[in-house]
């Protein structure tokens, strides 16, 4: 199995959201605006991936950020099917965001690891929460963007090019193919850039790439808008996993925006904790 995740950033005004009682737990990093991603080494190996819904700025009364770490130190024993009960019961108004996650199946050794998933979302600020199973495509090949589920967010070009370059890039690989290999052609997958120029914010869901570009804050203000971070995670039906994080673009000492080394990235190593049967 393969997550791919691609992050940008807005650099004036970001804030880093951690939740410290879960950093001996959990890899989460949080941008404002942007997407949260994890695999949980000790809560029997789950996945999360955070989108945010691209919409209006608004105040709900509650964070999008409790939202994930109040799943996270939930009671772990509850099946992903009860786990998202309680997340969609809960009387709350967030911002937009959409929510995937990931949790495996029973585990006897012997048969390959599998999982279940769900889709969480509100469809856009205060809106109810709700959740639906994955449909058989997305199963096989799936991603998900910032746009609102069942309404345009499937149908974002950039989307439509990952799911298809990410199924053409599975079936040619050979059965001899490295780790190191296939890191790199998926790597490869999240540089793709469209050739029509981005003019305004709404053109981002074109391309998956993006080089630095100016965006309004909203306080009369533009500031740099890029691709941050690429991610790759590969995890074996045995449980090993391999985080790879790279940087993309960062800036300079004097706030310019530069393009890192490819050899900029952190590679994490870990067994998952699997439910025994």
């Amino acid at each position: 199995m393969s997550l791919l995740r691609k992050r940008n950033f807005i650099p004036s005004g970001t804030r880093l959201q951690v939740q410290p009682q879960l950093m001996g737990k959990a890899k989460i990093r949080s941008y404002l605006g942007e997407t949260v991603l994890l695999v949980e080494r000790n809560r029997f190996a789950e996945a999360l991936a955070r989108t945010n819904i691209t919409e209006a700025p608004n105040n709900m009364a509650s964070s999008r950020g409790h939202l994930v770490s109040s799943y996270l130190l939930s009671n772990s024993a509850l099946s992903l099917d009860e786990e998202v009960k309680v997340l969609t019961e809960q009387d709350a108004k967030y911002a937009g965001f959409n929510l995937f996650l990931l949790a495996p199946l029973a585990y006897g050794g012997k048969k390959p690891l599998k999982f279940a998933a769900s889709f969480v979302t509100n469809h856009g600020a205060g809106g109810l929460l709700e959740s639906r199973p994955l449909t058989s495509e997305e199963r096989s090949i799936g991603g998900m963007t910032n746009g609102i589920d069942g309404k345009d967010g499937q149908n974002w070009p950039k989307l439509q090019h990952g799911i298809q370059s990410l199924s053409a890039c599975l079936a040619a690989l050979p059965k001899d193919i490295t780790e190191a290999d296939l890191t790199t052609r998926l790597f490869e997958l999240l540089t793709w850039k469209s050739a029509e120029p981005l003019r305004e914010r709404s053109d981002l869901r074109k391309t998956i790439h993006i080089e630095p570009l100016h965006v309004p804050l909203g306080n009369g203000a533009p500031d740099f808008y890029a691709t941050r971070l690429s991610t790759v995670i590969l995890i074996r039906r045995d449980g090993q996993v391999v985080f790879i994080e790279r940087d993309i673009w960062g800036l300079d000492e004097d706030g310019k925006a530069v393009k890192r080394a490819p050899t900029s990235e952190r590679v994490h190593r870990f067994q998952l904790q699997l439910p025994i049967t």
